[in-house]
C-alpha cells in the first residue's frame, strides 16, 4: 500500500502496449493508506496474524476497509477503490508514503 507516487502497468487508458508509468495523488479520506499517513507512519510492516484478540485494534481490523489496489494493468483512479477485511486475505501490510515507478531494463542487444 502507498499514499501517493508512481507505478507501471499496462496501460488500458490509452491503448498504448507494454508497461507504462502512471502516477496518483493521495488516497480518498477514510482509506487504510490515508490511516497511516494521519498515524505518521511513512513506512510501516503490519504482521496481521499478531493483531490484539479484542478491543479497538481488533474491531477496526475485523470491518471491511477502504484500500486502493494496483494489479497489472491500470484503468483509472477511480478503478482502484476496494473494500476489503485486510486479515481475511492478507498476512500483512507493507505500506510506504510515496513509491516511485520500476525502472525498465534497457532493450536487448542483438
Amino acid at each position: 500500500m502507498f499514499h501517493h507516487g508512481a507505478f507501471q502497468a499496462m496501460d488500458q487508458i490509452g491503448g498504448s502496449r507494454g508497461l507504462k508509468e502512471f502516477a496518483v495523488g493521495p488516497p480518498p479520506a477514510g482509506t487504510v493508506e490515508d490511516t497511516f499517513e494521519r498515524a505518521g507512519w511513512p513506512r510501516c510492516l503490519l504482521d496481521l496474524r499478531r493483531l490484539p484478540p479484542s478491543g479497538p485494534v481488533a474491531e477496526w481490523f475485523r470491518r471491511p476497509q477502504q484500500v486502493r489496489g494496483v494489479g497489472s494493468s491500470f484503468t483509472g483512479e477511480a478503478d482502484m477503490a476496494m473494500e476489503v477485511v485486510l486479515p481475511d486475505i492478507y498476512e500483512a501490510v507493507i505500506y510506504v508514503e510515496a513509491t516511485t515507478r520500476a525502472r525498465p531494463n534497457p532493450p536487448a542487444q542483438p
